[in-house]
């Protein structure tokens, strides 16, 4: 069993076997950062062969706090993959999505957040009707879409290393 893990403000874990997601942990925020007490627990819970985590990527003109912010819940998720995984795998996040977005034969000016939205919707439905938003546009959870992405990625992946 893995783990693919999305970092960004409303990251998530998704615990796969095989091509399959089964379960998944949204990060809950707490302070400057994320609930590590939580996270760690279902990873210690999970005990998966390996994680793989979604690198972050700093936006043009984004505020000190944010970047700040952001490196701070990376560095609480790092130390927490250590102690839970001996296997982690840093993935950046232009790798993974542009494989979707060609695998989903997306067009060019397409968001990725939208790309990931169908990509949920197409191969994963069941599994991410529980993640959608109960109100307005009724959104699957970024961190769960993009859990997704990066779990068919990996496993994308990992079928072509094994032929």
């Amino acid at each position: 069993m893995h783990v693919t893990l999305d970092s960004g403000a409303k990251g998530a874990l998704v615990l796969w076997r095989d091509n399959n997601p089964l379960e998944a942990h949204l990060l809950k925020r707490e302070g400057r950062g994320i609930n590590y007490q939580e996270t760690l627990s279902t990873l210690q819970i999970w005990k998966p062969d390996t994680i793989y985590f979604e690198l972050i990527q700093v936006r043009p003109n984004q505020s000190a706090t944010a970047t700040f912010t952001q490196a701070y819940i990376v560095g609480q998720l790092e130390m927490i993959c250590d102690m839970a995984c001996e296997d982690v795998q840093f993935i950046h996040p232009a790798t993974w999505t542009s494989y979707i977005k060609a695998r989903m034969k997306a067009r060019k000016d397409e968001k990725s957040k939208d790309v990931m939205q169908t990509m949920a919707e197409v191969f994963y439905s069941s599994f991410a009707e529980d993640y959608r938003s109960k109100r307005g546009k009724k959104l699957i959870h970024d961190g769960v879409a993009d859990c997704l992405g990066l779990g068919l990625y990996t496993h994308d992946l990992l079928t072509i290393q094994s032929l």
